[in-house]
């Protein structure tokens, strides 16, 4: 009996988008042959267990999982970097921070030798728009790539946010999240082009210091959070970092005044009581539910306007976010814990398997070269991740044999910032091991699969050297073939 042959790229592609995307990639010309619209909602520091779709017990989010029910959840997604700016610069890129050169907020534009989608895409014949934020500069002029445009300075403002529309700068009335969508929806039933389109509606909300929109203040009144397993980690087995940034504080100025007051770094952070209805942790929440009410507007419209059946909808989040696990503050999210590094990715489209959930290991910069591939471009720019549509092909076809085994997870040094210092990760479907270079004790290992709250790092526990050597190995092989990143900034605590 033979083995059925593996479909090229050409008839998974042509499987996803009805056949209409052949003559896109390569095969001959159609004249119906046309790529899909593009719609990419990305949320910020939005968990990826806060979703009723993800097993969240009682934070109601109907759109969103309606999304999912209709399309593909990636189980195991993850940022390439914990951190507002770099990450959203390889999910705009498909390129990690080595090759964008943004490894920290706000400062930094993205490399001009290396396109974001936008601008491959508006290249290939897209019309492109872009709503809400960026974040790679403080002053959000539009950037290229982008037919139309709406955004703010950095973070931003949860109420009657100053905004920028290209030409000026001014003051909106009402609530960020529902002023985006607005935009959005507007903005879709006024398209008057005939080209596909690719829409970025990218929003504030979840970023806290969250500021929830009036109608959702009160949500929530007897809801409590359950104690997370992880709440009471004391740190005793991991870096000396991580205990300093809790004993001294997180920002230079405070690691110095305790430095040389003689404070010392303790030997393990003695457990605090839980807060079931932390303020950050419920307001968070609440800002959810405006989030997924924009979910629900804007797939609405596609419905309306007939566009639904020719969309792909991509859903995700810039990174994940640490609300006390580990003993860190809320509101933290450069450790490469779990909570940190994973986030939501959801797929709906032509061709997007319905009701499908993938356990493969994916990353933010698959993202770009996912809509390279969508959107028919012939010769896309060199990235490094890799496209999720062979991952998206019919039960039975397009079985991705040789997917990667393992991930890239990195944050890089600010000065300001010494508790959260460089860090490299490997991400395999059982362990991850993580090494920051900068100090002595800075390297982590642990067995996801015995122990999925990384409470116990084995890489001080003796008898895992062979697991350290070889993750160590496939680790160093990844970065000496990314090239030299920022020079590391911050001494180790004794320093």
């Amino acid at each position: 009996m033979s083995t059925p042959s593996r479909p090229t790229r050409r008839e998974t592609l042509a499987g996803l988008c009805g056949g209409a995307a052949v003559g896109l990639v390569g095969g001959p010309a159609l004249a119906s042959a046309r790529p899909p619209n593009v719609v990419f909602v990305l949320v910020d520091d939005l968990r990826w267990n806060w979703l009723g779709c993800m097993g969240h017990p009682w934070i109601p989010t109907p759109h969103i999982d309606r999304l999912a029910a209709g399309g593909t959840i990636f189980d195991n997604a993850f940022v390439a970097v914990s951190l507002c700016s770099p990450s959203r610069a390889t999910m705009l890129t498909g390129c990690q921070p080595q090759r964008t050169r943004v490894f920290k907020n706000s400062s930094q534009h993205i490399a001009t030798d290396v396109p974001s989608w936008a601008q491959v895409l508006q290249g290939g014949g897209y019309e492109t728009a872009c709503f809400g934020k960026w974040h790679m500069r403080p002053y959000n002029r539009p950037k290229p790539g982008w037919d139309h445009w709406l955004s703010f300075r950095g973070q931003g403002l949860y109420n009657d946010p100053e905004l920028y529309d290209g030409e000026k700068f001014f003051t909106e009335p009402g609530y960020i999240t529902d002023l985006l969508t607005d935009r959005t929806v507007a903005w879709l039933q006024g398209r008057t082009s005939d080209k596909p389109f690719a829409l970025l509606l990218s929003h504030k909300g979840v970023h806290g210091r969250p500021v929830p929109a009036a109608r959702h203040a009160a949500a929530f009144p007897t809801e409590q959070f359950p104690e997370p397993v992880s709440w009471t980690d004391d740190l005793a087995d991991k870096p000396e970092y991580q205990r300093a940034g809790v004993a001294w504080g997180r920002t230079r100025h405070a690691w110095a005044k305790r430095r040389d007051a003689g404070v010392p770094i303790p030997a393990s952070i003695p457990p605090r009581p839980w807060q079931p209805r932390h303020p950050i942790h419920m307001d968070t929440a609440r800002c959810l539910l405006s989030v997924d009410e924009s979910v629900g507007r804007v797939c609405d419209t596609l419905d309306q306007l007939g566009l639904a059946q020719d969309t792909v909808v991509i859903f995700t989040s810039d990174n994940g976010v640490l609300l006390g696990e580990h003993a860190f503050l809320p509101g933290g999210k450069q450790l490469l814990y779990e909570e940190s590094v994973r986030v939501p990715l959801i797929l709906r489209g032509p061709g997007v398997p319905v009701g499908r959930r993938d356990a493969r290991l994916v990353s933010g910069v698959d993202l770009a070269p996912t809509l390279f591939e969508l959107g028919g471009i012939a010769e896309p720019p060199p990235v490094h991740g890799r496209s999720l549509v062979p991952l998206l092909a019919r039960k039975g076809r397009g079985r991705v044999r040789d997917w990667r085994k393992h991930l890239l997870l990195q944050h890089f040094a600010d000065v300001k910032w010494p508790a959260r210092p460089t860090m490299h990760g490997l991400r395999t479907d059982r362990y991850k091991l993580v090494v920051s270079p900068a100090y002595d004790d800075g390297l982590e290992l642990y067995d996801l699969d015995d122990d999925p709250y990384e409470l116990h790092n084995l890489a001080v526990s003796g008898g895992h050297e062979d697991r350290i050597a070889e993750l160590r190995q496939q680790l160093d092989q990844k970065l000496t073939a990314l090239g030299p990143g920022p020079e590391e900034p911050v001494p180790s605590p004794a320093g």
